[in-house]
């Protein structure tokens, strides 16, 4: 428990300090390079990656977006806090983009790894079905629950 413990708290206060110097230098125009060399340096830290999702999104680059969600959820992979909260971004901008297809799916995902048991996603999940369907297609949660 502790190492899981220090882990964490590292990853807080390296977060923070980052966060900190990244306000800085964002603030003098001059300093794009630093500032891009910056988060390369210290990509591993998931604040640093909210950051780059925040200014993806201010940009409508939605693309680059997800595909950052994508390296976050693999790189927090055993932070269940970040994947949910990945996961609930990626949903919110399938459904920004009107990608339903996709929206559906991450809230399959959702509700079968990320967060089980949070019944405001398998409401959310349940709406994108008319009640027949949604008569099968929850046996798909019974079955993977049980």
């Amino acid at each position: 428990m502790d190492a899981i413990d220090n882990h964490w708290m590292r990853e807080y206060m390296g977060g923070e300090w980052a966060l900190q110097v990244l306000a800085l230098l964002s603030k003098d125009e001059g300093n794009e390079q630093e500032l891009k060399e910056m988060c390369q340096k210290y990509w591993n830290l998931a604040a640093v990656r909210r950051i780059a999702v925040e200014e993806c999104m201010g940009r409508k680059d939605y693309a680059l977006a997800l595909a950052i969600l994508d390296e976050s959820l693999e790189l927090d992979r055993e932070m269940p806090g970040l994947v949910v909260n990945y996961s609930q971004q990626k949903k919110e901008i399938y459904l920004l983009t009107s990608d339903r297809a996709a929206y559906v799916k991450q809230l399959w995902a959702l509700v079968l790894e990320h967060d089980r048991g949070d019944f405001a996603s398998y409401q959310e999940l349940k709406e994108q079905y008319t009640a027949e369907e949604w008569v099968h297609e929850r046996e798909k949660i019974f079955e993977q629950v049980v």
